[in-house]
């Protein structure tokens, strides 16, 4: 069981968020077609991070520009990585 693979279908959306260089990041995490509750997601050396909630939907909020990498872990599942960018001028 440990060794299955998160399949995970999340859309990471970009908004800009109250200051100028503020994003939200969103999206949501399934496996399988199924919503994932209680995954952890969070920017890997950031403080940043959540929990996704019972619909497996998330939000990171007041994320500046620059590059990040975002991890996606949870029990019985494979961690996931990947790297995402956001730029100033993303709307």
């Amino acid at each position: 069981m440990l060794n299955r693979i998160l399949f995970i279908l999340f859309t990471i959306l970009y908004y800009v968020g109250f200051s100028q260089n503020a994003h939200t990041i969103s999206g949501n995490i399934t496996s399988e077609g199924k919503p994932l509750p209680y995954a952890n997601i969070y920017l890997e050396s950031t403080s940043h991070g959540t929990i996704s909630n019972i619909e497996g939907y998330y939000e990171i909020k007041d994320v500046q520009a620059g590059d990040y990498t975002i991890v996606i872990s949870m029990t019985g599942y494979k961690t996931q990585r990947q790297r995402l960018t956001l730029n100033s001028n993303t709307t």
